[in-house]
């Protein structure tokens, strides 16, 4: 299974603090979390993921990127974020990281993390 990284430039980089660009990663339709919203699973990404969605809907997204890719991403514009502390190799290194996690599937669904909760609140009320 093939998944894309690519970055795209903040163009409003001069006009407000924020990191050089954002990250993204295309992933195809076999892949466990296309179609999905950034929010019904949890991956360890700077600032947590803030897109998700069809691959033609980013204007500068790459030509090598199939239309019927789903798109996961995340951006360097939160507080504290600047170009000192995120510029182009940072974003490209934490874009191939949320790759890596991608590939693994390693994310957990929402509904998961609630069962694994559960399972921990039972356990402790054992104990107690």
């Amino acid at each position: 299974m093939k998944l894309i990284p690519f970055v795209i430039k903040n163009k409003e980089a001069d006009s407000y603090p924020s990191g050089w660009g954002n990250g993204y990663v295309g992933v195809p339709p076999e892949h466990k979390y296309h179609g999905k919203h950034y929010g019904d699973f949890y991956v360890d990404v700077h600032g947590g993921l803030t897109y998700s969605g069809k691959a033609g809907c980013l204007a500068d997204s790459p030509k090598e990127l199939p239309e019927d890719y789903w798109v996961f991403g995340f951006d360097t514009a939160h507080l504290d974020d600047d170009l000192n502390r995120w510029p182009e190799a940072l974003v490209w290194e934490e874009t191939h990281a949320l790759k890596e996690e991608l590939e693994e599937v390693g994310g957990h669904t929402v509904e998961s993390l609630l069962e694994t909760l559960r399972e921990i609140r039972d356990k402790i009320d054992s104990i107690l």
